[in-house]
């Protein structure tokens, strides 16, 4: 048997599940996507004062139903890389502020609020889909917004369950609900 043939059986059965899952994908990212993207918008809204409009839009490299057509006809350029060009792997995310795109033009407090956003919007999401609301982790989210961002976030997770570190706990501390933890030369003691 002509290994040529074999490889091509083997590759055109691989793709197929690929194409099979891969679509699965997509379309579970695109309707999670939609929840999303609505959740982060109007949390961006909310956090630059109604100042700026957050948009996310989910860019997949293919659609659902060109997957397999994609994969087949990128399969050559696929064995030459060494990799698989098309599927949900390669999909992104595409924020914009103002219609300007974030990554290649927003600044370091806009890319963060936008990122900011994105978590606390993930976390309304899921709370939406599951109706529990999930623990939320903020790894030191304090730094560089202004104190009015900082009474947002304060605001938006005052009922949740959820760990912030900082380097600045005295925009912690203005909070009445919780408790703060010092980590000091290996010692945690509580604050305040």
């Amino acid at each position: 048997m002509d290994s040529k043939l074999v490889h091509n059986d083997m590759l055109n059965a691989f793709e197929a599940e690929i194409a099979t899952l891969g679509a699965k994908v997509i379309e579970y990212r695109i309707k999670y996507c939609d929840h999303l993207t609505k959740n982060a918008s109007a949390i961006y809204g909310e956090l630059s004062s109604l100042r700026e409009e957050l948009v996310v839009q989910y860019m997949p490299s293919c659609s659902p139903e060109d997957l397999a057509e994609k994969l087949y006809s990128s399969r050559k350029t696929d064995i030459f890389s060494g990799i698989t060009s098309i599927g949900p792997h390669r999909d992104d995310l595409d924020f914009k502020i103002n219609s300007i795109s974030a990554r290649n033009f927003g600044s370091q407090g806009q890319q963060r609020s936008v990122a900011l956003s994105l978590k606390l919007a993930e976390a309304k999401t899921l709370k939406d889909i599951t109706g529990e609301q999930p623990v939320a982790i903020l790894d030191d989210v304090m730094s560089e917004l202004d104190p009015d961002r900082q009474a947002f976030i304060l605001n938006h997770i005052k009922d949740w369950q959820v760990f912030i570190t900082c380097c600045d706990p005295s925009t912690l501390l203005r909070s009445k609900k919780g408790k703060a933890f010092e980590v000091k030369e290996g010692k945690i003691s509580e604050m305040g």
